[in-house]
């Protein structure tokens, strides 16, 4: 029965693509064309590796859109869209292996636009981040906001996101360097060992094309030469990839550099692989900016990283004079209001976000808006995020 489903499934997604196909063919994009008469709207939105990272916001867009797309590398969250979305359409079905990425994308981004011009909305989901490794929401929103119709890109939880919660480390301290590994070969980009580092892509080196059956990852040994320069064949690096699963749990294996140019290891690398790099290098305190901000120098760090897990001096001296405890004068228990209540609703209803989006006046003065304040109504008017804290925490009689 599942084998029939699943055949009738794909009949039905070859057919909508094709008459799609047909249309997009049909009437070419004019790049000098007018400001839409007929606006649509485009919401990008990312899956997250997992399906738990799905948020309500999305699942609210998808289930209010006229049309769906979708590019989701996870089973279940691909398999929970297309109940939600019979109707949607699967982007994976462009790729092709005699076609090169660049085309696909292209064809991807217009397939989105094709009903945002015709005055839809239409909501795409991508796997991961929207923006992170995904060109065609960019394109495509790019173009959706040149031909004068409303877009959106909502962010995702991505790979990085993943990586640094399950291998313990702020990207912030003491930085953070990102690489496609195509990219920083091809590029002849910068390794500086003294900052936490991550390579994208690395079970795909040099592959510039699509291939369903598998990649041969034959790039890999000039990325294996380049690190070893960099960090030493020694040194100790993180093939990891993120848990997709519920129940699943996230492979972080810990490799030399030089381990990799074994063809067991290399065969292990997938299109979810990711390298992480520690930092392996000292990077000392310039002593005249400093001076500059009022800085303690440090010409001797005591190691490449700060331990975050000691009790020394100035810890237990904070720990000692916790009693009695100081109280900031401005400390106050958030309570719900009017304000809140109307931001919540807006958070929650995805139409009346919508007509605020176009309208915020018309809403406010509405009967969504009978218990704010004119101050309020006049701050959230303005639709900045500094003037709607403001509105927040705005006293007064009601309006």
């Amino acid at each position: 029965m599942h084998l029939v489903e699943a055949s009738a499934a794909t009949a039905a997604m070859k057919a909508r693509w094709a008459e799609l196909a047909r249309a997009i063919a049909a009437a070419p994009p004019q790049p000098a064309a007018p400001v839409a008469q007929r606006q649509g709207q485009l919401s990008i939105m990312g899956s997250g590796i997992a399906h738990g990272h799905l948020s309500i916001d999305v699942e609210r867009h998808i289930a209010v859109a006229d049309r769906v797309f979708y590019s989701i590398n996870d089973h279940i969250t691909k398999n929970w869209l297309r109940q939600l979305r019979p109707d949607g359409f699967d982007l994976a079905i462009l790729y092709h292996e005699a076609i090169d990425r660049h085309a696909t994308y292209t064809r991807m981004a217009e397939a989105l636009l094709h009903y945002v011009r015709q005055g839809e909305h239409v909501a795409a989901v991508f796997y991961g981040h929207p923006g992170i490794f995904a060109a065609p929401g960019h394109r495509a929103v790019q173009l959706a906001r040149k031909e004068g119709h409303r877009a959106r890109m909502h962010p995702g939880i991505s790979a990085l996101d993943c990586l640094v919660a399950d291998l313990g480390f702020d990207p912030g301290l003491p930085g953070l360097l990102s690489y496609e590994a195509t990219d920083l070969l091809l590029r002849r980009r910068r390794l500086d060992p003294s900052l936490h580092t991550m390579l994208w892509q690395v079970g795909v080196v040099g592959e510039l094309g699509y291939r369903r059956e598998g990649y041969g990852n034959q790039g890999l040994p000039l990325l294996v030469d380049l690190l070893e320069e960099a960090y030493g064949a020694d040194f100790e690096l993180v093939h990891y990839v993120g848990a997709q699963y519920a129940g699943g749990e996230p492979l972080i294996e810990r490799l030399s550099v030089v381990a990799l140019r074994d063809p067991h290891q290399a065969r292990r690398l997938t299109t979810l692989s990711t390298f992480y790099l520690a930092p392996a290098a000292v990077s000392e305190t310039d002593p005249a900016r400093a001076h500059a901000f009022g800085a303690p120098i440090r010409r001797r760090p005591t190691g490449v990283m700060r331990d975050l897990t000691q009790y020394g001096p100035r810890e237990r001296k904070s720990l000692a004079s916790m009693a009695p405890l100081a109280f900031s004068s401005g400390y106050r228990v958030q309570e719900t209001s009017p304000v809140i209540d109307f931001l919540d609703a807006l958070q929650r209803d995805i139409a009346l976000r919508g007509r605020f989006e176009r309208d915020p006046a018309a809403v406010l003065d509405g009967p969504e808006g009978a218990q704010l304040t004119e101050r309020q109504k006049s701050l959230l008017g303005t639709q900045h995020n500094k003037a709607i804290i403001a509105a927040i925490t705005e006293p007064g009689e009601r309006g």
